[in-house]
């Protein structure tokens, strides 16, 4: 490794960066995530998970009358 960096901070970092960015292209694979819709997912059921999650928002908030109430 002393080999390769020898010489100013600026040329080291240069190295060392060239050296990263060709083990990166080498090893990392790369993944294609394709964003088609679900079939099942039609959009009466998207309201519905969407209303779940609006609801479950509602009631981990402590301030919720509903919450107050089971906690006093």
């Amino acid at each position: 490794m002393d080999k390769v960096l020898n010489g100013t901070a600026n040329d080291n970092w240069e190295r060392l960066k060239d050296i990263l960015f060709t083990i990166q292209q080498k090893y990392v694979p790369l993944v294609k995530r394709c964003k088609e819709k679900k079939m099942w997912l039609t959009f009466k059921t998207l309201k519905y998970v969407t209303c779940k999650h609006r609801i479950f928002r509602k009631y981990k908030d402590s301030n919720y009358p509903a919450c107050r109430h089971m906690c006093v």
